[in-house]
């Protein structure tokens, strides 16, 4: 099993610091205004879920390569995909990633397709060695580069 955790670009951690750190602020106000009512009770517990959420996807974005498959986690979002169904590795940089499944935190990442029209993209902290190794199980990937 080899692993692989996501590249995190720093507007992103920032971006994920500042939505929590906002979500608590603008709980605050209300409980010291009115104290615990049930409203507030049921507010607070809704933010904590989220700033979990937002905690979870900062710290549990990775990438698995075990038994001829990829496994890719961020949070609760989950994918399983076979290596050999791999047609494609496409780099791509940029904030508009043209894909519906994105499991990455970076800017700056790969785009697989594989199946027929299936697509994930995914920022690998070491790109090279990621593609590296998933060559080792299909050599019929094809990678392209980035567009300048």
């Amino acid at each position: 099993m080899k692993f692989y955790p996501s590249a995190k670009h720093k507007l992103t951690i920032w971006l994920y610091w500042f939505l929590m750190v906002f979500m608590l602020v603008i709980l605050v106000f209300p409980i010291l205004e009115e104290g615990f009512t049930l409203p507030i009770i049921l507010i607070s517990i809704f933010h904590l879920v989220f700033i979990i959420f937002f905690i979870t996807i900062l710290f549990n974005t990775n990438y698995r390569i075990q038994n001829e498959e990829l496994f890719c986690k961020s949070s609760v979002f989950r994918s399983k995909i076979k290596i050999k169904n791999i047609r494609k590795i496409e780099h791509h940089k940029g904030i508009i990633v043209p894909v519906t499944w994105k499991l990455g935190l970076s800017h700056i990442g790969i785009i697989i397709t594989y199946n027929k029209y299936d697509d994930i993209y995914i920022s690998p902290e070491n790109v090279d060695l990621f593609i590296k190794d998933l060559l080792a199980i299909n050599p019929t990937i094809e990678i392209i580069q980035a567009k300048k």
